[in-house]
């Protein structure tokens, strides 16, 4: 019997509870503590729950990001000569704007090497708890995971600043039924592959993604549009854990009154857990003792 991880990105603990979503909220739920990582950003967050201590000590944070960024932004030939600069003055240097003029800096290539930029580094991903476990011999199914391997949603992220600005609302719901059907399409995946892996890690960023488009829309109409996004994914876990052990697992909450992610995060199980998950780097030891205890 397979063990299944859902991570889902942004499900906010109030509007589950308020909105009675049995199937989200599960037989053990709660909230567990994000705030020690700063800022809120998705893979330095995921990265967190799957390694379990702060990535931010192994040479993974927004800054390390931030620079990746900017190297893979430059013209190859210029891309040590800007590391070496920032060393030396260490300060941002103003070259970029006449650079993009040049023709030598450019966010397109940020845009194709994001998947690169936001994977968490060779020693710091063998510490995850997916690393862990195929080690112990278990065979594990992961699609498109934060910091892990996701070259689909790690592009989705790059776009996510552009949705909530975008004036035409069409516009806005062809972006997000974009990922909608990406979540449709991986989950069906999963399922698909439920006789041939023992753990299963997998995550959507749609629940996020509508948070940050009807936020600023919260009226009975934003929140009957966010609702539908929470119903159907709801939808979907009902499918898989009313068969099998699920931990439920969010990296953030959302605050719709500052139009930005929570200080904590959301968890469920359908199973007495080995123990509660306080804060984010619980979650490494709670699903390796769970997977132990329950024999998968």
């Amino acid at each position: 019997m397979p063990y299944i991880v859902l991570g889902i990105d942004g499900l906010e603990y109030n509007l589950a509870k308020k909105w009675g979503m049995k199937g989200l909220l599960q037989k053990y739920y709660g909230k567990h503590d994000v705030s020690v990582i700063k800022p809120l950003y998705t893979p330095i967050l995921w990265s967190a729950i799957l390694v379990g201590v702060d990535p931010r000590e192994h040479g993974f944070s927004i800054h390390d990001i931030d620079r990746k960024r900017a190297v893979y932004g430059y013209h190859p030939v210029l891309r040590y000569s800007y590391l070496l600069l920032r060393k030396i003055t260490k300060r941002k240097t103003g070259l970029r704007s006449l650079l993009a003029k040049l023709g030598l800096f450019s966010y397109d290539r940020i845009k194709k090497g994001v998947s690169d930029i936001e994977r968490m580094p060779t020693e710091l991903r063998n510490l995850s708890v997916i690393e862990v476990l195929k080690s112990r011999g278990y065979k594990v199914w992961v699609k498109e995971f934060p910091s892990y391997n996701d070259e689909v949603f790690s592009r989705a992220r790059l776009t996510t600043i552009g949705l909530t600005k975008e004036k035409i609302w069409k516009n806005r719901f062809k972006r997000i039924e974009v990922y909608r059907q990406y979540t449709l399409r991986f989950f069906q995946e999963m399922m698909e592959n439920l006789d041939s892996y023992d753990v299963f890690f997998y995550y959507t960023p749609l629940i996020d993604m509508a948070e940050h488009v009807f936020s600023r829309s919260f009226d009975l109409w934003g929140k009957t549009r966010l609702y539908r996004y929470y119903r159907e994914v709801e939808q979907l876990v009902v499918k898989i854990n009313s068969k099998y052990p699920t931990l439920i697992v969010s990296d953030h909450g959302f605050d719709f009154k500052k139009h930005t992610h929570s200080d904590y995060g959301f968890w469920s199980v359908n199973y007495t857990p080995p123990f509660t998950p306080k804060t984010i780097f619980d979650f490494k030891n709670l699903i390796l003792s769970s997977v132990e205890a329950l024999n998968v």
